[in-house]
């Protein structure tokens, strides 16, 4: 068998699964919602009064994050406190690892450091 005799076929079954998977990715939109959350410690005024508190994206609470079902979500966790720290999502089922408690499913964020839980919805 000469050698364009098996490149031939071999070419067309490599265009094909390229064809296929390229088509098939131009047909499926994937949302994608990145959010970056900072946290830090400052006063806030809370009854009238100034108090240290840790602030995400500078308030409390923090923003309200909203997701496609089905879609992708890029989140940054950036640690600008001088402690550790750590966030625990609410409403959300993620895998455990992702769950937020220090030392138990989630190694805490250490100061200076972002953290970026990644996952489909």
């Amino acid at each position: 068998m000469k050698l364009n005799q098996l490149l031939v076929p071999f070419a067309f079954l490599i265009f094909m699964i390229l064809g296929f998977e390229t088509s098939y990715a131009q047909e499926v939109s994937i949302d994608t919602s990145t959010y970056t959350l900072t946290l830090k410690q400052e006063m806030v005024t809370k009854a009238g009064k100034p108090v240290p508190a840790m602030t995400v994206n500078g308030g409390i609470p923090g923003p309200t994050l909203t997701f496609q079902e089905g879609g992708y979500a890029v989140i940054y966790v950036k640690n600008e406190m001088d402690v550790e720290t750590s966030v625990h999502w609410h409403g959300i089922l993620l895998p455990n690892f992702f769950d937020g408690v220090p030392y138990l499913t989630t190694p805490p964020i250490q100061p200076g450091e972002t953290f970026n839980p990644t996952c489909s919805f």
